[in-house]
């Protein structure tokens, strides 16, 4: 199965690279993100506060879902750049992008097929790639993988 990521878009293959590097501020912000989403209902026990921090949310996130709810992620727009945190199930995925994507893997490992590439590259935590705009990329999970975007 083929979809496309986020934003429709697909060209012939070519144009990707990739970045090997550790970072430990985007496992720390991911890290955040997810306790504060999940742990923020358990704070607030005021349900008129809730109400007004859930209507909030709704203008600030976006949630998208692919490969029947295999794949999820929320956007959100950083100080700099778009961007999306999500999460995949074990499985192979294809993804098309529409603007230049950085792809750093948060948790877990990802197998990646880069555009005009033959082989497979593993990347783990802390490790990025690198796909230039209107490109299709593969992916593997071999284990649930967490992941964050960003986008140019």
């Amino acid at each position: 199965m083929t979809v496309n990521h986020w934003v429709a878009g697909s060209s012939p293959a070519g144009g990707a690279r990739y970045i090997r590097r550790r970072s430990h501020l985007c496992g720390l912000f991911c890290g955040r993100l997810f306790f504060w989403l999940h742990q923020r209902p358990a704070v607030m026990n005021n349900s008129s506060a809730y109400a007004i921090s859930t209507k909030r949310e709704s203008n600030m996130f976006k949630v998208n879902e692919y490969f029947n709810g295999a794949v999820k992620s929320i956007a959100f727009q950083t100080e700099t750049l778009p961007a999306t945190i999500g999460v995949m199930a074990k499985g192979e995925y294809e993804f098309g992008t529409s603007q230049k994507e950085y792809m750093t893997i948060t948790s877990g490992n990802l197998r990646v097929q880069l555009p005009g590439e033959s082989d497979w590259k593993t990347f783990t935590a802390g490790e990025t790639f690198i796909v230039e705009a209107n490109q299709r990329f593969k992916v593997a999970a071999e284990a649930d993988t967490a992941y964050l975007c960003l986008y140019e």
